[in-house]
């Protein structure tokens, strides 16, 4: 690949820090996006369940389920992150993950994904939100890509200078798809 070799010739100069327990906890968080000061992000978090639970497909028993949810960090002057914060997000199921937020070029915007288990199957689908003054409004469902028997996930917008308008990059399992 072309961009691998160019990569590698030259190489970034890049600094890795952690932001801290305000943010960082003992499982997964990942999945950013950037409004102004804010960073949005999903945090894998354990819920104890108070009973054993077996998952098919695996010989070991639990005593708590994982769910994953989107938070916000705000970073103050001198830098700091705060405490991280549940970000509210309306969604109409029982059981589902929600996460990966992309914010659009112009911040209007929040696409971020939400997987439902609906008899052992996982279906995943995009949403999108738009910013009213200080939050997000309710979330929609993007029918145009979204399906009932495939999954639609890891959304990313970007703006196009060349073209003057947004995209929405996603990775799909649908007939048809690229990968």
């Amino acid at each position: 690949c072309d961009i691998a070799s160019e990569l590698a010739a030259n190489p970034l100069d890049i600094d890795i820090n952690n932001l801290g327990s305000n943010i960082n906890q003992r499982l997964s968080d990942n999945g950013t996006a950037f409004q102004d000061e804010t960073l949005y992000f999903q945090s894998t978090e354990s819920m104890p369940t108070g009973k054993k639970i077996k998952v098919k497909g695996n010989k070991a028993t639990y005593d708590s389920l994982f769910q994953i949810r989107m938070y916000k960090s705000n970073r103050d002057e001198s830098g700091q992150w705060s405490q991280k914060q549940a970000v509210p997000i309306e969604i109409n199921a029982r059981e589902y993950n929600v996460g990966s937020p992309s914010i659009s070029y112009d911040g209007s915007k929040m696409y971020f994904t939400v997987c439902q288990t609906i008899n052992e199957s996982t279906i995943c689908n995009i949403y999108v939100s738009a910013f009213e003054g200080s939050g997000w409004g309710k979330p929609e469902k993007l029918k145009e890509i979204n399906s009932k028997i495939s999954s639609t996930k890891h959304p990313y917008a970007f703006f196009d200078e060349a073209t003057q308008k947004e995209y929405l990059l996603y990775i799909s399992n649908k007939s048809g798809g690229l990968g």
